[in-house]
């Protein structure tokens, strides 16, 4: 069964989130995966991390699982179903103003999803990610780093002098 977890990098407590009808879910401040596919890159990071499970797992400790919140007609692609979407996107957007810097990670392990190649992306603005997602383009056992446009790191324009 897949996991899903979705981390606000450098976050320093977890954000106050409201209860979603699409999914179950667990926060934490200390970035631990509940699969080791991802651990090493979440090792060099600190922050919050969401973990996401089908919703009957509300309430419950043990084993997470988030199979129920996909629509499975692709095994390599993740494409949630019509409610958890709706709420991941509103979850994305939380964890997006819980981090100082305006960065979250969005990952998933699923251990008959494509190769275990630990696949990372380039950083993608939210609205990339979820036209990615609209498409049928997000596959699992991959690792997307989602930071808003108007918090990256801003790029100064000023003339180097030359050297004469």
């Amino acid at each position: 069964m897949p996991t899903i977890e979705i981390i606000a990098v450098d976050s320093p407590s977890v954000p106050s989130l409201p209860r979603f009808k699409g999914f179950a879910y667990i926060a934490e401040a200390t970035l631990v995966s509940h699969r080791g596919l991802f651990q090493p890159v979440l090792d060099k990071y600190t922050g919050v991390i969401v973990h996401l499970a089908n919703k009957d797992f509300e309430g419950t400790d043990g084993a997470w699982f988030a199979g129920c919140l996909m629509n499975r007609d692709r095994g390599d692609v993740l494409r949630f179903l019509k409610q958890p979407a709706r709420d991941a996107r509103r979850l994305l957007k939380l964890m997006l103003r819980a981090s100082p810097i305006g960065e979250v990670l969005f990952l998933s392990d699923y251990q008959f999803g494509p190769s275990r190649k630990k696949m990372e992306r380039k950083v993608l603005p939210p609205e990339r990610f979820w036209a990615m997602h609209d498409a049928g383009c997000i596959r699992y056992n991959t690792l997307y780093r989602i930071k808003e446009r108007s918090r990256t790191t801003p790029c100064t324009l000023r003339r180097v002098p030359r050297r004469k």
